[in-house]
């Protein structure tokens, strides 16, 4: 299974071309918000593509934007504040951020950490606090600090796009404005080797 993440399109042509030629290689795509920049449209042909896509809504989207993909596209899938299963893994979102236009509260992650085992990729917009000079959140910080996922997934720092950081046990990866294919049963494989070899690399967790 490989799975193709993405974050803070903003309504690019040059990432959506990005993201169309790197879909012939992947089973289905995970958006981790920001499809537009705040009141702007969204006219990409995206959703064409013959792949399903698990959406969260950025703090530039609008809830009822979110709502109208998912009852236009039958390949849209909101995942925001949900669990969905497939097997080996599952993926569980929470979108905006605690920074607006559209926002959410730090206590709203409380909803999404019963849904949250060792099998699951967590996606939110949002980045954890720390990692940045920006303010991110505490409670997700929490949250990966003391419960061993699978992977986290997050946007919204654009800058650090590409990025990848351990928190806790856990691998937190920045796809802001980039286009990042995983091979989900290869990391689950090798999860373990993976992240030693990572912090290795890395001189000290952050």
């Amino acid at each position: 299974m490989k799975i193709l993440f993405t974050s803070d399109i903003h309504n690019s042509k040059t990432l959506e071309k990005e993201i169309k030629k790197e879909a012939e290689n992947a089973d289905m795509i995970v958006i981790a918000g920001d499809l537009v920049d705040y009141g702007g449209n969204f006219d990409l042909n995206l959703f064409e593509i013959d792949k399903d896509f698990y959406i969260i809504p950025g703090n530039n989207d609008p809830p009822e934007f979110i709502e109208r993909l998912t009852e236009q596209y039958s390949n849209v899938h909101s995942i925001h504040k949900k669990r969905i299963d497939f097997g080996k893994f599952n993926l569980v979102g929470m979108g905006f951020a605690t920074v607006g236009p559209y926002f959410i509260s730090e206590d709203e992650y409380n909803e999404i950490e019963p849904l949250i085992d060792s099998n699951t990729i967590l996606v939110t917009h949002e980045h954890p606090d720390g990692i940045d000079f920006i303010p991110g959140s505490v409670r997700l910080r929490d949250i990966l600090e003391n419960k061993e996922l699978l992977l986290h997934i997050h946007g919204h720092i654009h800058e650090l796009g590409g990025e990848q950081f351990i928190i806790g046990n856990n691998l937190s990866i920045n796809v802001a404005k980039t286009v990042t294919l995983i091979d989900i049963d290869k990391w689950i494989e090798n999860k373990e080797k993976f992240l030693n070899e990572l912090k290795e690399n890395q001189n000290e967790t952050i």
